[in-house]
């Protein structure tokens, strides 16, 4: 599939770097790009490098290897409080939440997979550090998980460091290690991780500009940045927009959430998660500006939580479980029915050989609905129903979406751009991007920079063009002769200039047009040199 969301930024980011050898600065379209450190994007050179591919795959491979991992260590670390099947479960509920399974995961060339993985792994690391009493690993672990967060997606990590440390001492009240020289010690060393990045950031670009960015791309996840009617509609907005996230195993939280003080009693493993979500949640629900991507975060501690509670709902024999079960089955069954009747059907959908995916899928679907009916593990079972779901969604949604030229033609108007061009490079014309960005707390504002850069497009266009001729897609203020250039439409006098390619841009709206210029023939007046 073609890039989408938010995967072209980071991918045009991390192909620049690769590129030109420009390690610290993050640049599209050759000039700076402020709104995130480079953490994630070096990972993803690394892959690039690694697989001598800059293909789609290599640029969702490090965050959906970060999930599995995830899940993985959600399973390897639960077990060691937790029985083994809660741990198992706690693993596959993270993995088959509806939002990572049907969307973050195919996205998953976005940081927010990556970034999780980062997160849990710090804040995991005050819990086991501070019970096992081992306090210089558990500031300097910790601290130095929170320096990567923080290079990886800015000041959050900041906050779930210091939230979460600050209320598990308050419930523990162990203030001796708190204000101990090993916290001093971890703060050290979080502080020269970070300090040693952002001086040599310094050296070469316009440092304070950067980290007054990063404050600014935090508060605007904040009510601090949203007017309060949004922020008031955010809140009740906020519980079913984070249960939505959790389906199908929402349904078991809402079932079983009685059974949660029980739970917190027996065991402080659940008590340490459930706090980390009650301090640092609130920062997002204020924020009125729901995005799912930014609560994959919690949904590690959520998973856990979920599978204590379901075992526990399972050993009280929670009637409305047996309810939900059936209808689930039902719904498992429904599944291959659908896919049968559907090869009877004219569906107006664009994929090859259709009527053999519809029955590989409803053989799939069947298999999976007996194995949900006669599994007495049958959480598991509705595991494998949930999984065929995903294969559906693979065999079906997917090629279709990528099929729709509408939508996914970026990729096919890349290479015809360049085969017009004979492979020369295609230069990106236009205004520069001058916006401003404040360091402010509420009414309270501190510091106001003016930061300048490429004009905003589609990330596609300027990712499948360097992809294609493994060079910079250049931003130039000025017209050179004899260069391609693509530029938006109303830039352009197309009675002195002769448009060689028409392309529109899906995200801002905009129509790009392919010039050569040729300063004999143009006149675009003092920009033309």
């Amino acid at each position: 599939m073609e890039l989408r969301a938010e995967e072209p930024r980071r991918a045009i980011v991390s192909l620049e770097m690769l590129l030109t050898g420009e390690w610290i600065v993050p640049h599209i379209n050759g000039w700076t790009y402020y709104n995130k450190p480079p953490f994630f994007n070096w990972i993803m050179a690394f892959f690039f490098w690694l697989f001598q591919s800059f293909d789609e795959w290599v640029v969702r491979f490090p965050a959906l290897l970060s999930a599995c991992i995830h899940a993985w260590l959600i399973y390897s670390i639960c077990k060691n409080y937790l029985r083994k099947e809660v741990a198992i479960l706690a693993g596959l509920i993270y993995i088959t939440a509806g939002e990572i399974l049907f969307f973050g995961s195919i996205t998953s060339g976005e940081i927010d997979l990556f970034f999780s993985l980062i997160t849990f792994l710090q804040v995991y690391a005050i819990y086991k550090f501070n019970k096992n009493q081992s306090y210089l690993l558990l500031y300097t672990v910790s601290y130095s998980l929170a320096a990567i967060g923080l290079l990886t997606k800015g000041l959050p990590s900041v906050a779930f460091q210091g939230l979460t440390l600050v209320a598990w001492t308050i419930y523990t009240r162990n203030w001796k290690s708190f204000f101990s020289l090993y916290h001093v010690l971890g703060g050290f060393i979080f502080i020269s991780l970070t300090g040693t990045y952002f001086y040599h950031f310094s050296l070469q670009d316009d440092v304070i500009g950067f980290l007054v960015r990063q404050y600014k791309e935090a508060a605007m996840r904040t009510g601090l940045e949203t007017e309060n009617t949004s922020t008031f509609k955010g809140v009740f907005l906020f519980i079913p927009g984070f249960l939505k996230l959790l389906l199908p195993w929402s349904l078991f939280l809402i079932l079983s959430i009685t059974q949660l003080k029980k739970v917190i009693k027996n065991n402080s493993f659940i008590t340490f998660w459930l706090i980390f979500i009650l301090v640092n949640i609130p920062i997002y629900w204020i924020s009125g500006d729901f995005k799912a991507r930014y609560y994959y975060v919690f949904m590690a501690a959520i998973s856990v939580i979920i599978a204590e509670l379901i075992y526990s709902g399972l050993e009280n024999q929670v009637k409305l479980y047996w309810v939900l079960r059936r209808v689930l089955i039902g719904i498992s069954f429904i599944l291959p029915s659908a896919f049968l009747l559907c090869v009877f059907i004219d569906l107006p959908i664009n994929v090859n050989n259709l009527n053999l995916r519809l029955i590989i899928l409803f053989v799939l679907s069947l298999c999976a609905a007996v194995i949900f009916l006669k599994s007495k593990e049958w959480l598991f079972g509705f595991v494998v129903v949930l999984a065929v779901a995903r294969v559906a969604l693979n065999l079906l949604y997917l090629p279709a979406w990528q099929n729709d030229k509408s939508i996914a033609y970026y990729r096919q108007s890349a290479d015809e751009m360049l085969e017009i061009s004979q492979g020369n490079p295609i230069f990106f014309y236009g205004e520069p991007y001058v916006f401003s960005s404040d360091a402010s707390f509420g009414p309270l504002k501190f510091k106001e920079v003016r930061l300048t850069t490429a004009p905003l497009m589609n990330y596609r266009i300027p990712y499948y063009l360097s992809r294609k001729t493994h060079s910079v897609m250049e931003f130039d203020e000025e017209m050179l002769d004899q260069q391609f250039y693509l530029t938006r439409k109303d830039m352009v006098d197309s009675s002195k200039l002769k448009i060689l390619y028409r392309l529109h841009d899906n995200w801002q709206k905009q129509d790009y047009v392919l010039v050569n210029f040729t300063s004999s023939v143009s006149d675009l007046g003092n920009n033309t040199k």
